[in-house]
């Protein structure tokens, strides 16, 4: 079931949607698109902005991605 934030009337109905699962996976792909795949099936896919970095993911490694503006992706590793 894929879900569109821009198209749902308020923030709460993803978090109804979302609430409570949890995270199976998450690609980035090298244009900047992140994919979220919950326990429940439902997606969550942000695309890259072109003026502002639409998303980051924080590890608990410490490792950083972080979708461009524009496109691509940064990537910062682990802390030591």
């Amino acid at each position: 079931m894929p879900i569109d934030p821009q198209n749902l009337e308020t923030d709460q109905d993803l978090l109804r949607v979302l609430l409570g699962h949890t995270v199976e996976h998450a690609v980035a792909d090298d244009g900047g698109s992140l994919t979220i795949t919950f326990d429940n099936g439902a997606t969550l896919t942000v695309a890259p902005d072109p003026d502002f970095e639409a998303w980051s993911i924080t590890c608990p490694n410490g490792a950083i991605v972080l979708s461009l503006d524009g496109g691509g992706l940064s990537r910062w590793g682990a802390r030591k």
